[in-house]
Formats: structure tokens, C-alpha cells, sequence
């Protein structure tokens, strides 16, 4: 049986690309915007077509394109940018922005109809409501469940098989935790994970509605997570390694501890110019074992001779 064929959009630094090929399928194209995070991508997968490319334009050349490659083999895979959508985002949250590129790609899928599909983003309200009116099929999965040694929510739309093979995964619980994964964390009964924000907001209920009413430092060692137990989700503000016998902020986590929470395999490469750009390029990745699920999703449903 020939390989099934995936071209990667807003692709980042890898992750989905890095699942793809640990199924065993063949990556032929990866799209993404910054040439500085396609320069990365290219170093992990140095045999790949990278491109540097805009997306959410004028479609038709790129229709046209992966059309030729030829539907029944097609595999395409979107994650539109979740930073305008995204609670974390504080800054420039932009829901209109953010479901424009998800609208985009949906139509793009639309246009070249291939063999099977996904796309990734962040669990929002209005993006379910999208969906809903569209009837495209959907889930929220933790990627806990799937090899991944943190709690990362996040959606996934696509084809109706894989969406049904993700849907059997969910609540099987974890099978990889951060001790298996942070070899330079010894002994790992000494040392806990925290998550990247020093700051705990303070609710308060205001005319029968909580709200925030700002925030408070938080202490060294709350909410902290010994490496027995799955961390928190990863994402551009380094979680902190904790001193469990003195409570107290060892230093942050690396760029490649982060990528391994991310699931991704030891060797990964990241951005040796820049530490920030290494972190953001981690934060925002799909984890490579999710990725691996949806394609051997994928693959399953053409071993069974399903659409």
C-alpha cells in the first residue's frame, strides 16, 4: 500500500510533521509564515519541502496544487494560528481575526476535498459554534491521553474517522509522565514542575458575577507538580523546576525540557539564535503524539477500506 501523502499548513517548527512521519506517512509539503520558524522546521526535517508563505489569502494557486498531488493518497492538516483566540492571550485577543484563518482553511478543505483532513486549535466557544454550523466534526482531546506527559486541551476537527478514533482515547489517562522524559531532573522524587505564570488571579463575585479583581504573587512552590504526575500545559512562558525540600525555584525549564513535555522525541531542534523564539516555537506546537494518533487514525480507516 502506498504511503498516505500530508502536506502540513501553519505548520510551525514541526510537531505535526513529527507525528506524521512516526506514523509513517509521508510529509510533501509544510507552509509556514516566519521564516525564522520554517528555518527550524527545515533543520528537524531537513528532506521536506518547507515553504515560507502567508496563508489566508487568495487560495486558488494552493488549491490547485494540492489537488494534483492527487485526492485519494491527500492527507491535510491545518493549525491556524490560536494566539487571537487563545484565554492566555491578554494582549491582543482578536475572536473575528482568529476564526477568519479558521474560516479560511475550512474553505480551503472545502475546495480540495482530500481523502482525509484535521485541524488543531484552542477549545473556544465561538469556534464550536462554527463548527456546529458548518457540521464539521469535532473533539477536545488531552493530549495526556495520547503518550503526552502534560494536560494540554485542545480541539480537533476533521474527518469523521479520526475524530472517532480520538473520541476512544479520551479519558484513558496517562501513560508517559515527566520523570520518564526529564532525564537532567535526578533524583526526580527531589524536584517539581510549576507552571510559567508567577502571578494567581483573585476572583470576586460583583453584582452575582466572579470576575477578576487582579492578582497576587504567587509562592515558589504553589501549584506545583511532582514529576510523578502529568504537568501542566506548555506554552511560550517556561514553566519553573521546584526544590521539593525547600520550596524554592530551582530555574527555568529549557527550551528541549519543554519540547519533551511537548512529547516530542530527545534531538529535537530549536532555535539556537534565540532562546525566546525556541519557547514560543514549543508553546505553540501540536504535540508530535497527537499528530501521530490523527494520522494512524487516518491510516487505520484505508487498511478497513473506509472513506
Amino acid at each position: 500500500m502506498q504511503p498516505l501523502i500530508v502536506c502540513d499548513l501553519f505548520a510551525g517548527g514541526g510537531g505535526y510533521t513529527a507525528g506524521a512521519v512516526q506514523a509513517g506517512a509521508k510529509v510533501v509539503l509544510a507552509v509556514e509564515a516566519d521564516k525564522d520558524i520554517a528555518r527550524v522546521h527545515l533543520a528537524n526535517f531537513p528532506d521536506h519541502e518547507v515553504r515560507v508563505q502567508t496563508l489566508g489569502g487568495d487560495s486558488d494557486a494552493l488549491v490547485e496544487e494540492l489537488v494534483s498531488l492527487g485526492r485519494e493518497r491527500l492527507m491535510l492538516h491545518g493549525s491556524p494560528p490560536c494566539t487571537r483566540l487563545s484565554q492566555v492571550n491578554q494582549k491582543n485577543r482578536d475572536t473575528t481575526e482568529g476564526l477568519r484563518l479558521v474560516r479560511w482553511y475550512l474553505d480551503l478543505v472545502a475546495r480540495v476535498q482530500p481523502r482525509f483532513w484535521s485541524m488543531e486549535q484552542v477549545p473556544h466557544a465561538q469556534l464550536k459554534a462554527l463548527l456546529h454550523e458548518r457540521n464539521v466534526p469535532f473533539t477536545v482531546i488531552d493530549a495526556a491521553d495520547f503518550d503526552c506527559p502534560q494536560h494540554r486541551k485542545r480541539l480537533i476537527a476533521g474527518s469523521a474517522c479520526i475524530i472517532a478514533a480520538l473520541e476512544a482515547k479520551r479519558g484513558t489517562g496517562p501513560t508517559v509522565l515527566p520523570k520518564d522524559v526529564l532525564a537532567s531532573l535526578q533524583p526526580a522524587a527531589r524536584f517539581m514542575l510549576r507552571n510559567g505564570t508567577t502571578n494567581q488571579p483573585v476572583k470576586v463575585y460583583r453584582d452575582g458575577v466572579r470576575t477578576t479583581a487582579g492578582y497576587r504573587r504567587m509562592r515558589d512552590d504553589e501549584g506545583a507538580r511532582d514529576l510523578h504526575s502529568v504537568a501542566h500545559t506548555v506554552w511560550s512562558k517556561p514553566g519553573r523546576v521546584v526544590d521539593g525540600v525547600s520550596g524554592q525555584i530551582v530555574r527555568r525549564l529549557t527550551p528541549s525540557e519543554c519540547a519533551l513535555l511537548q512529547g516530542c522525541r530527545p534531538g529535537f531542534q530549536l532555535d539556537e539564535r534565540s532562546i525566546g523564539r525556541s519557547y514560543k516555537i514549543v508553546g505553540n506546537m501540536i504535540p508530535p503524539p497527537v499528530a501521530k494518533a490523527i494520522v494512524r487514525a487516518a491510516m487505520a480507516s484505508i487498511s478497513k477500506g473506509e472513506a
